[in-house]
C-alpha cells in the first residue's frame, strides 16, 4: 500500500491505477510495470533467484515462490520511489491526491451508510405490517 502511494507520487499518477498496476505486476502480469521501468520477466525474475543464491530455477518454483520472487524483484527495481510521498507531501500534486482519495473514502462511507438506513427504514416498515 506504501508503494502505491510512493509510485503515485513519484510518477503524478492516481493512487488506484498505481495500486493496479502494482497489483498486476504481482500477479504475474509483467507488462504492467514496464512503465514504471521494472522487469518482472522470468529471466528477471532467475536473475534475482541467482543474486539470493536460491538453487531452484524459476521455472520449477510454486506460484507462491515466483510471487515472493516478483516483489522482491519490484523492492530492488523501485528504490527510486521509496518515500517520495513522504518526501514531497507538501506539493499541490500530492495535497490534491490525497484530498481526492479522502474524498471518495468519505463518499463511499456515505453512500453505504445511507443505503443501510434505506434498506432498514423499509425493513421496519415491513416487519411492522406484518406484525399486525
Amino acid at each position: 500500500v506504501k508503494l502505491a502511494g510512493d509510485i503515485s507520487s513519484l510518477y503524478n499518477i492516481d493512487y488506484s491505477e498505481a495500486a493496479n498496476k502494482l497489483r498486476s505486476v504481482l500477479q504475474g502480469q509483467s507488462r504492467a510495470g514496464y512503465g514504471f521501468g521494472w522487469d518482472t520477466t522470468m529471466a528477471s525474475l532467475q536473475a534475482t533467484a541467482d543474486k539470493l543464491n536460491l538453487s531452484k530455477a524459476v521455472n520449477e518454483m510454486s506460484q507462491m515462490e515466483k510471487q515472493q520472487l516478483r516483489i522482491l524483484t519490484i523492492l530492488q527495481q523501485s528504490r527510486v520511489a521509496w518515500g517520495d510521498q513522504s518526501n514531497t507531501i507538501n506539493t499541490l500534486a500530492n495535497q490534491i491526491r490525497i484530498f481526492k482519495n479522502n474524498n471518495i473514502l468519505i463518499f463511499k462511507v456515505i453512500i453505504w451508510n445511507n443505503l443501510f438506513c434505506i434498506i432498514f427504514y423499509i425493513k421496519c416498515i415491513i416487519w411492522s405490517k406484518n406484525k399486525f
